[in-house]
């Protein structure tokens, strides 16, 4: 990997991931997937969180506040 990349991937808590281009994609997979695993986010992705119901306020705000 090239420096640019590597500080891409390793910043503090993976500020961004750029924009696939269509080129790399195992790379660019590789570096979204740890930047949402790191930002404890992937859960969402996966759909191993699951919406909390309407009665679970607390629950339900943090969950909406993740997902978007």
């Amino acid at each position: 990997m090239e420096d640019t990349e590597v500080s891409q991937v390793m910043g503090p808590l993976f500020r961004y991931v750029d924009k696939f281009m269509g080129k790399d994609y195992m790379l660019w997979k590789f570096k979204m997937e740890t930047m949402l695993k790191a930002r404890e986010l992937w859960r969402l992705v996966d759909g191993k969180d699951v919406k909390p119901s309407e009665g679970e306020v607390a629950a339900l705000s943090t969950y909406t506040k993740r997902e978007s």
